[in-house]
């Protein structure tokens, strides 16, 4: 989806459209989450969070063979989170193929560019989450914290 749809449509609305195309092409579940997304959430971080649940999505249903994903969001008026969930096979360690896990690299570190962070999650019960965060506005000097899952 071009930078124009996503800005007219909202991260939501992309997202939706995204999930059930996805589904469709992979004939599995791939479903959408909105559990709270704010109006004036900044376009540019709408786009870089759009460009990651597209890339995880993929990698999750060909490289994982995840039988289903969901992707969820979460924002408030100073921080935007993409969740991003998946029962597939549990991704390469960091440096086995790439520079982030299912090489990802590029997405995830416009995730980082911008003051954010990205986590992966494996659970034992054949579950992987990534959650991307990234804040509103740019910290200020000093202010190191990161809200966490």
């Amino acid at each position: 989806m071009e930078l124009a749809a996503i800005q007219l449509l909202g991260l939501p609305t992309a997202l939706k459209a995204l999930t059930a195309g996805m589904a469709a092409s992979c004939e599995r579940p791939v479903t959408f989450v909105d559990a709270g997304w704010p109006a004036t959430a900044p376009a540019e971080i709408s786009v870089v969070l759009y460009r990651v649940a597209e890339r995880t999505i993929r990698d999750a249903t060909e490289k994982r063979e995840a039988s289903r994903v969901e992707v969820a969001l979460q924002g408030t008026a100073s921080s935007l989170r993409l969740s991003v969930s998946d029962d597939g096979m549990a991704p390469e360690p960091e440096g086995a193929g790439g520079s982030e896990p299912d090489g990802r690299g590029d997405v995830l570190g416009e995730v980082r560019s911008r003051g954010g962070a990205v986590t992966l999650v494996e659970s034992g019960r054949g579950r992987v989450r990534l959650e991307a965060w990234i804040p509103t506005h740019p910290a200020s000097e000093g202010d190191a914290s990161v809200p966490h899952a």
